[in-house]
Order: C-alpha cells, then sequence, then structure tokens
C-alpha cells in the first residue's frame, strides 16, 4: 500500500505507545524497521487523541491529521 502512494507524497511513520526507548531500539533491530519511528515515551497521549483501543492498530491520516483510514488487528 505504501509504495503505491510514496510517489504522491504519503509518507509513513510508526508509532509506538508505552515503549522506552531502549525498547524501540530493541524492536527496530529485531524487525529490521528503516521507517521513521516516533516514540511517544510510556505516556498514553497519542494512544488517546485517536482512541486506540487495540494494539496493533493502523491509521492514515490525511494532511489534516483526520482519520481516513483505521484497521485495528486483533492478536
Amino acid at each position: 500500500l505504501f509504495g503505491k502512494f510514496k510517489k504522491a507524497g504519503v509518507k509513513l511513520v510508526f508509532v509506538t505507545v508505552g515503549m522506552s526507548q531502549s525498547e524501540v531500539t530493541v524492536m527496530n533491530t529485531i524487525y529490521k524497521i528503516t521507517v521513521p519511528v516516533l516514540n511517544t515515551g510510556l505516556t498514553n497521549a497519542v494512544k488517546d487523541i485517536y482512541d486506540v483501543t487495540v494494539l496493533p492498530s493502523t491509521f492514515i491520516l490525511d494532511r489534516n491529521g483526520k482519520v481516513q483510514y483505521l484497521s485495528l488487528i486483533h492478536i
């Protein structure tokens, strides 16, 4: 999906919720993550703003931050 829209200027960013920086570093290494990761730290601010109830969740936001797509994956 990202490859399809990358040429149109779509950006991909991973957002972590409730993880320390060392946990994020380990995750990046294990899963070979190559996109920017926004670490929100141990706060739940982003989780609360977008009413995240399940992790992982996928959101596609427009340029104004409005949710255009939401996918909840129950593990």
